[in-house]
């Protein structure tokens, strides 16, 4: 019965659907009372009444009182314990915390919590994985770790089950509720961006702009997990488009993710270069460097997730295309509001933006700030 209720139910559909889980009797009951509260009360109550059964699940724990213990155990012992899932996007929404805990307990020890599967205990993160990758030379190196560990705001990095006792999990309205909104473009780098990159990683990030001689080439980064035949066709023909317009310059594509060859003839054949960054870590290139030099473009294209959104955060010009789990994060983890205060000034869902109308955006940006701009020096 609870499925029918909950069929066109957003958190519902992508657990489900998305993450392939098969929820329990007592998750479902809490989704049906949600959905039950918000269309029976007035907005200001149901918001109220929901972050209190939010706040119960996932900072109480359901009120596991192993849990609780653990919780005033590690505040009197001055540490504060704050988890994840092992994801780029899920680490994503607790870098920005780190430095308001330390502000707020300034004497505490900070500890970052990555979820491990080896740790895993509770049945809530059953389903994550490892975030492990494999060097040239075959070491293993944890990705989420290498992000945290430049970070002063951080004392300790541990696994654990994210879910484990006396471990604040990060979901996003609860670590507002304690800290504060955190995640804006101005103080991103004031507590993260000005720490993400180590000296080394600057020089190597100098030596890869000089290398491929950016400096006076139109710089698309591209990043395909999702929507990924949307910014196929649209980087296609943006790439067209820019070349028979403007068949003096030179367009460079920086290509991460998801890279599909298909895409990578079409537009080399139509005059453009790309530097294909996939797997970067079998060419030398780590997260913290991937990341960065994708910020340097011009423009940014993607879709949703980690990737895309830590793009936003160091101020890149971004157009992102939301699928439908990043319609569900728009709604409850990320408001879309955060997008239009970006450059671009545009949310784009994959159900609803033409491609046609997602190129003319770009070219359009593309003109005003950076063909323009250079025709003019």
């Amino acid at each position: 019965m609870f499925d029918w209720l909950l069929r066109h139910d957003l958190d519902y559909l992508y657990y489900t659907k998305t993450q392939g889980r098969q929820l329990s009797f007592l998750f479902k009951t809490r989704l049906v009372l949600k959905n039950w509260i918000r269309r029976f009360l007035p907005s200001f109550i149901s918001k109220g009444i929901i972050f209190l059964i939010e706040y119960n699940y996932f900072y109480l724990h359901k009120f596991r009182w192993s849990h609780l213990k653990e919780l005033y155990k590690n505040h009197k012992n001055k540490v504060v314990k704050l988890s994840f899932q092992s994801g780029f996007g899920d680490m994503l929404q607790t870098l920005p915390y780190y430095k308001a805990i330390k502000e707020k307990h300034p004497d505490f020890k900070v500890v970052s919590v990555i979820h491990h599967p080896d740790h895993c205990v509770y049945d809530e993160m059953s389903f994550c994985k490892a975030s492990t990758l494999t060097t040239p030379s075959g070491e293993e190196v944890d990705y989420l770790k290498e992000c945290l560990e430049n970070n002063p705001y951080i004392d300790e990095v541990e696994y654990n089950d994210c879910w484990g006792d006396g471990i604040i999990y990060s979901w996003p309205p609860l670590i507002r509720f304690f800290y504060g909104e955190q995640r804006d473009p101005d103080l991103w780098y004031e507590s993260v961006g000005k720490y993400w990159n180590t000296k080394g990683d600057l020089e190597q990030i100098q030596k890869i702009w000089e290398d491929n001689q950016l400096k006076d080439k139109i710089v698309l980064a591209l990043h395909v997990k999702t929507a990924a035949d949307f910014l196929n066709k649209a980087i296609v023909e943006l790439v067209q488009k820019l070349k028979s317009k403007y068949p003096q310059k030179n367009v460079f594509i920086i290509a991460a993710g998801k890279v599909d060859s298909n895409m990578v003839e079409q537009v080399q054949g139509l005059g453009a270069e790309v530097f294909d960054v996939s797997s970067s870590y079998s060419k030398g290139i780590n997260t913290r460097v991937l990341v960065k030099i994708l910020s340097m473009a011009h423009l940014f294209l993607g879709g949703r997730g980690g990737f895309n959104n830590i793009q936003w955060c160091f101020g890149t010009p971004t157009m992102n295309v939301f699928d439908f789990q990043g319609k569900q994060e728009c709604l409850t983890h990320t408001p879309a509001m955060w997008w239009e205060k970006n450059v671009i000034g545009e949310v784009f869902w994959e159900e609803s933006t033409t491609v046609e109308k997602y190129v003319g955006k770009a070219i359009s940006y593309l003109e005003e700030n950076v063909i323009n701009a250079s025709n003019q020096d």
